[in-house]
């Protein structure tokens, strides 16, 4: 658990929540109550629009608190306040730190994010940071779809795991967990029958139980663990990280870096990534078809390294860039190949050659985890 401000004394409470406000610089009141309105709004939609139930109050203060600081890392940080210890799954309270300095649909983005995590602390608080941080940027972006935030940071970095803490880079894990707020989004567009559905089963379904006195929560089962076991059955996990891929080179704010765009391939082309691809990472290679002669095909055999699943997709887009249509490329399970010929590409503006690393069986991704290991592919395309 985390220390709290040593500022108790709120200035301004909510009539209609138990929430607080709290800061020691002498804020002015109107902020204040901006800070209190906010704060009710985002309540108001976790708990009577997406049928979340209340952060847990602090034991000491019965309420919900908010410490308004001169400054405050990305804005705002929320952190477990109090374990629940009589509850039977892992349960714990939790207060926000705010930056004073925001105002606007900026703070309003922020306040939603704080209340948000501090319901992730009543019901799943073993959620990784980073997970955490991208799911309820997600739910954020919904109460305030004004201040939602673009994925530049997000889809210039493909190849990391969506759930990357950036051990190498700490300073970067949070504006990159908030980008890929992208990830959740998409799951609730894609499967979801409500807004924030997907997010709120995925809370649902990873109830912990951690021994009293450990030094961090047991993350066991994990959010990743939960999307494994859902999409088990056929078209199967890595399919489903396919799509997402394939989603990202499309996403209409930022689109995911492409390693590779060449022009038609006359002579055989042997082309790998400018960085190993990590589990849930993708990797993109757009392939120009100007310049092909009427009726030629494309030949396209991957192979990499064990101990990674990489599955691949070519996707043929017309002369503006869109979708025309989507071909899997087949490959043995656990196998590290995969081969196919792509023809009827006549009208076809370009081919977009997608891989996404599901990861691997023995060791599952964990979003825990410091560093989760990359691995590379050699793809070879060539006319016919």
């Amino acid at each position: 658990m985390s220390p709290r401000p040593l500022t108790e004394r709120p200035l301004a409470c909510s009539f209609r929540h138990p929430i607080c406000v709290h800061s020691a610089n002498g804020t002015a009141i109107h902020d204040v109550l901006g800070v209190v309105a906010s704060a009710e709004r985002a309540w108001d939609v976790a708990v009577d629009v997406f049928d979340l139930p209340p952060p847990d109050r602090d034991p000491r203060t019965n309420t919900y608190d908010i410490f308004l600081e001169p400054h405050v890392e990305g804005g705002v940080r929320t952190l477990a306040s109090s374990r629940d210890a009589g509850s039977s799954v892992d349960r714990a309270s939790a207060f926000t730190l705010l930056d004073a300095r925001l105002d606007g649909s900026s703070r309003a983005h922020a306040i939603a994010r704080g209340v948000f995590r501090a319901i992730s602390f009543r019901v799943a608080p073993a959620t990784s940071e980073t997970t955490a941080e991208s799911e309820t940027t997600a739910l954020a972006d919904l109460v305030v779809p004004e201040a939602a935030e673009h994925n530049s940071f997000f889809e210039s970095r493909p190849e990391r795991a969506v759930c990357d803490a950036w051990p190498d880079a700490p300073q970067v894990a949070t504006p990159f967990a908030r980008d890929a707020s992208f990830f959740y989004s998409w799951l609730d567009d894609t499967y979801a029958n409500a807004p924030g559905g997907f997010t709120r089963a995925l809370w649902a379904l990873t109830p912990t139980t951690t021994p009293v006195g450990a030094s961090r929560w047991t993350n066991d089962p994990d959010t990743f663990d939960v999307l494994r076991m859902t999409f088990k059955v056929p078209p199967g996990y890595g399919d489903f990280l396919l799509d997402f891929a394939i989603a990202r080179a499309f996403d209409a704010n930022v689109a995911a870096r492409r390693d590779w765009e060449i022009d038609w391939p006359v002579h055989p082309r042997r082309l790998a990534p400018a960085l190993p691809i990590a589990p849930t990472g993708s990797s993109i290679l757009l392939i120009r078809h100007a310049g092909a002669a009427p009726g030629s095909r494309l030949r396209i055999e991957a192979t990499w390294e064990e101990h990674a699943a990489f599955h691949w997709g070519a996707v043929k887009l017309d002369a503006h860039g869109a979708l025309l249509g989507r071909v899997a490329i087949p490959g043995q399970d656990k196998g590290t190949d995969a081969q196919i010929t792509l023809d009827n590409l006549d009208g076809v503006g370009a081919i977009l050659l997608v891989a996404v690393n599901a990861g691997d069986d023995l060791v599952p991704l964990d979003p825990d985890a410091a560093v989760s290991e990359p691995h590379g592919y050699l793809v070879t395309v060539a006319q016919q």
